[in-house]
């Protein structure tokens, strides 16, 4: 599944809502213990970071003459887990 926040309405806090008051709270309450996820976009490190995923991973994919970051993502839900 792929979320974002049209540009025009970032820096406004919508994102972090979504996740914290929307996503999070979703998935807590289907019995989900961590989100994981992965990003290609270099500006959403710090929104993920701030919002307190830890990176696990960071790569450099090449295909042909082009390259992309990678950076996966996980947050625990369940603190007991």
């Amino acid at each position: 599944m792929m979320l974002g926040v049209n540009a025009s309405c970032q820096n406004q806090g919508i994102g972090s809502a979504f996740l914290q008051e929307g996503v999070e709270p979703y998935l807590k309450s289907k019995g989900c213990k961590r989100l994981g996820l992965i990003t290609s976009i270099d500006k959403n490190v710090f929104f993920y970071k701030k919002n307190n995923f830890t990176l696990l991973d960071f790569m450099m994919l090449e295909y042909g003459t082009k390259s992309i970051g990678n950076w996966a993502f996980v947050k625990i839900l369940d603190k007991e887990y």
